[in-house]
């Protein structure tokens, strides 16, 4: 799938009903069509009761509309506000207007106020599309700043009015809960303050065909369900527990002792077959500890993390290994260099992470030299200290800071965040759609690494860490019934097996 600019998918558009003899009315319909489908299955899950259309006076005003009239004939409680004046409808949403029932017509509000906006109603979002730019109007921004101080969710029709559609800039805009774009994602639901504002993001092609789209060049890669399912695939019915692959994850310390724990578990609940914890010898062990790892402690001197007297075991310990993870609870220290280094170039799949990636800060000019297939899996900040490393731009977007990363250190970067990017040093990336607020707690990254580890055992580098991304988000919104706040890392761990199926149920 690929995210596009307004340009595109308004050349898409003409491209669309000439290559089925239709018209931009008969588009609109599908869209107003698909808008109430989508509307009606959310009620109908949720438990609302009531649907309030919101409309401008352009082509989202139109989806909005032929939206309403659908809605209508189904019989359901509908309230709509039209924020301009019908006779100032333009085009196909001055027709879609013309076949509204006239009792809609007659009930249609000019206004909106807090008692419509109760939470027992979903509101359908069409004031504004995606050619609007710049500041909101002062009479569509009070009704979205009513609407955001509401608790009513959301449905943004194509994408949520006042963000611009190409850069993702939006000073008033709503937050939605879902945004049903049409054709294609649109950049800017991916960059800037889309991802805060567009909620979870669903698409209706609208009945264009493969071979328009792949005509389009400059789009966005975007990482989806349907290319996860193409890379988790069935197992041999013979398969056995090293064929799985053995991942071992090297971290731990004094203050974050669990680290390495979680992600071994995740590493093992993702597919491994085996998966060791080698952590300093002075940490003391949990009677807790999932009794399906190995652990391999590693003279520490006492002193509660890795260090120069943790390398020789290391050493030994790695011809058993399949993949290594290195970094989780780790701590950064100027002397554990040396174990880092080694881990580049022992020759086995690797992936680091937190302090490990605060290591390599110190000393970047190792990892050129490097032949390992290498995962790099930043957050923000760990982003910026590696630019500041490498001598890259920070001011960058997102999947150019990626892409620049990607091809000075010669690893995939999976770069954390909402709507994570992973990146190649040939040039490839993708954007991830998976993922929630659940996964703003602590160890979630260290259950990420577990799950992309025991892929890279299975697959490529860029495969493992776009398939971890998406199988780790997925996980969150699996969670969502239960609501976001309070969850634990341990909680997407339990997720991740029935997550898998839910991507692949024949894998």
């Amino acid at each position: 799938m690929y995210a596009l600019s307004v340009s595109q998918v308004r050349s898409l558009e003409l491209a669309l009903v000439a290559h089925q003899g239709i018209s931009l009315f008969d588009l609109m319909q599908r869209a107003g069509a698909s808008v109430s489908s989508c509307a009606l299955d959310l009620a109908a899950k949720t438990g609302l009761r009531r649907f309030l259309l919101l409309a401008g006076k352009g082509n989202n005003a139109g989806d909005a509309l032929v939206c309403a009239r659908l809605l209508q004939e189904k019989g359901v409680e509908l309230t709509l506000c039209l924020a301009y004046p019908p006779e100032l409808l333009r085009n196909e949403a001055k027709l879609a207007y013309e076949q509204l029932p006239s009792e809609l017509k007659q009930k249609c509000k000019n206004n909106l106020t807090p008692e419509a906006l109760s939470s027992d109603c979903l509101v359908i979002d069409g004031m504004l599309g995606s050619g609007a730019k710049g500041r909101v109007r002062p009479e569509l921004a009070g009704w979205i700043e009513l609407l955001n101080a509401g608790n009513a969710p959301v449905l943004a029709i194509d994408l949520p009015s006042g963000l611009e559609a190409d850069s993702g800039k939006a000073d008033c805009a709503v937050q939605a809960d879902l945004s049903l774009s049409f054709i294609a994602p649109k950049i800017g639901m991916l960059q800037g303050r889309g991802p805060e504002l567009c909620g979870r993001i669903l698409l209706d092609r609208l009945g264009t065909p493969q071979s328009l789209l792949q005509e389009q060049t400059s789009a966005w890669p975007l990482f989806t369900q349907y290319e996860a399912a193409g890379l988790l695939r069935r197992e041999a019915h013979d398969t056995y527990k090293n064929l799985r692959g053995h991942v071992g994850v090297i971290g731990g310390s004094m203050k974050y002792a669990q680290a390495p724990f979680l992600s071994a578990v995740a590493a093992l609940r993702s597919g491994a077959g085996l998966a060791s914890v080698l952590l300093p010898e002075s940490l003391p062990l949990d009677a807790g500890i999932p009794r399906a790892l190995i652990v391999r402690r590693l003279p520490d001197g006492g002193l509660g993390r890795l260090n120069k007297n943790s390398l020789s075991a290391l050493e030994k310990e790695l011809p058993g290994l399949g993949v290594l993870a290195c970094g989780p609870g780790m701590t950064a220290n100027p002397d554990m260099l040396p174990l880092l280094e080694m881990l580049l170039h022992c020759g086995k799949a690797l992936l680091l992470d937190a302090d490990a990636l605060n290591l390599l800060c110190m000393a970047p000019q190792m990892l050129p030299q490097s032949n390992a297939k290498l995962i790099l899996t930043p957050h923000p900040g760990e982003m910026r200290r590696l630019a500041r490393a490498f001598g890259l731009n920070e001011n960058l977007p997102r999947h150019e800071q990626a892409l620049a990363l990607a091809e000075k250190s010669g690893a995939v970067i999976l770069l954390k965040g909402h709507r994570s990017i992973c990146a190649s040093p040939e040039g490839r990336w993708s954007c991830n759609l998976s993922g929630s607020a659940a996964l703003a707690t602590a160890g979630s990254g260290d259950v990420l690494s577990g799950v992309c580890a025991a892929f890279l055992g299975q697959m490529p580098p860029m495969q493992a860490a776009a398939l971890g991304a998406f199988l780790h988000g997925l996980c969150a919104e699996r969670l969502k019934p239960i609501g976001s706040r309070g969850l634990i890392a341990d909680d997407l761990l339990n997720e991740i097996p029935a997550a898998m199926a839910q991507i692949n149920p024949k894998a």
